[in-house]
């Protein structure tokens, strides 16, 4: 980050960092990112070119802008539009949000929204991948992991 790090950046930063970093990922060049925390609100952006890991930089303002995720720190139940928004996170205290804005328009939402596969649909794509890649012991092992574990979270998840 350029200059003296922001008030709610440092003050959350061991929630942050490991959500930038995975955002640092996932970013396109004109995605902007949108933090609140108690009613404060700050937008950042990554600098091109990209490397996992890199630190945000600062928006100087950010009134009229177009942000493609909110990383909203909530106390109670946060009030969200659904329809502008789409839930990729959720814990007790923060919640990570992107723009259905992103994907409009476009065949393939990413697998982070979970509704263009169902668990059966996942699960199959996941064992055909890994039949390619693996020997036949270790398909065996996942599938035995996948059946106790990766189904039973999916459907959790529904």
């Amino acid at each position: 980050m350029v200059g003296a790090m922001s008030f709610l950046f440092s003050k959350n930063k061991k929630q942050l960092k490991p959500i930038f970093d995975w955002l640092s990922g996932v970013v396109n060049q004109d995605d902007l990112i949108l933090l609140e925390r108690e009613g404060k609100r700050e937008g950042y952006y990554f600098e091109f070119p990209l490397k996992f890991g890199d630190k945000p930089e600062r928006l100087k303002c950010i009134n009229d802008k177009d942000f493609s995720f909110f990383i909203k720190f909530f106390s109670r139940r946060p009030d969200i539009n659904v329809k502008e928004w789409k839930s990729i996170f959720q814990s007790p205290e923060l919640g990570i949000y992107e723009s259905r804005k992103r994907f409009e328009g476009k065949q393939f939402k990413p697998l982070r929204w979970g509704e263009e596969l169902s668990g059966r649909t996942m699960l199959t794509y996941v064992l055909s991948l890994a039949k390619t890649m693996a020997s036949k012991k270790f398909v065996s092992k996942l599938k035995r992991f996948l059946a106790r574990n990766l189904m039973k979270n999916y459907s959790a998840l529904n």
